[in-house]
């Protein structure tokens, strides 16, 4: 199941998700700083929970396929620059590097085709 990075909670200059709100959706941006106020409040939520609360317009107008899309896209960045990370710091885990990616990548696969049907 994934969980947001460490990296999320500490990420500069992401204002809260209430404040980014603008238009009748939520974009990529809001989606972001939503999920970043959420980790803060309740980490180790699963991020299927975190789009189906968005989705349901927990923060605001829920967000259009576009915005969920780039959102994956961006963890899907940050899980594997996290991943790497580690291995880095921890030279014994750089082993299983591979298989972490494959399963995180799988997972967000899985995500993209339960929020994102018909999109890949």
């Amino acid at each position: 199941m994934l969980v947001c990075p460490k990296a999320y909670h500490t990420a500069p200059g992401l204002g809260s998700g209430a404040a980014a709100f603008g238009g009748s959706r939520m974009d990529e941006e809001a989606l972001r700083a939503a999920y970043l106020d959420l980790m803060m409040d309740e980490p180790g939520t699963p991020l299927a929970t975190f789009l189906e609360r968005a989705l349901a317009g927990e923060w605001g107008p829920p967000p259009g396929p576009a915005a969920v899309d780039a959102f994956l896209r961006s963890v899907a960045r940050d899980v594997a620059s996290s991943i790497r990370a580690q291995a880095a710091a921890h030279p014994e885990l750089a082993p299983e590097v591979e298989a972490r990616l494959e399963e995180a990548e799988a997972e967000l696969d899985a995500l993209r085709q339960r929020f994102l049907p018909g999109r890949r």
